[in-house]
């Protein structure tokens, strides 16, 4: 059987992942030439910059989406029929 890996080398190779494709796939730095780790691990924290209506949470701004009303309705009706 195969060993599967620890919780912390699963955490630590996507944290390492993510941080490679932010570097390739987001141009979030002034000049191409010179790319700092540190802003690295700063957009892998923290993806969105800001908590506008673009970037933030959707909840937020626009409230439940349709399956989830309606999922809630279901369960209201469920706990009316108990």
């Amino acid at each position: 059987m195969e060993k599967s890996a620890s919780k912390r080398a699963l955490r630590r190779h996507h944290t390492q992942r993510l941080k490679r494709y932010y570097k390739q796939a987001h141009d979030w730095t002034k000049t191409k030439e010179k790319r700092d780790p540190v802003a690295a691990g700063k957009h892998f924290q923290t993806p969105h910059p800001c908590s506008c209506f673009m970037c933030g949470h959707r909840r937020r701004w626009y409230g439940l989406s349709l399956a989830e009303q309606k999922n809630q309705l279901n369960f209201a009706e469920q706990i009316a029929d108990i």
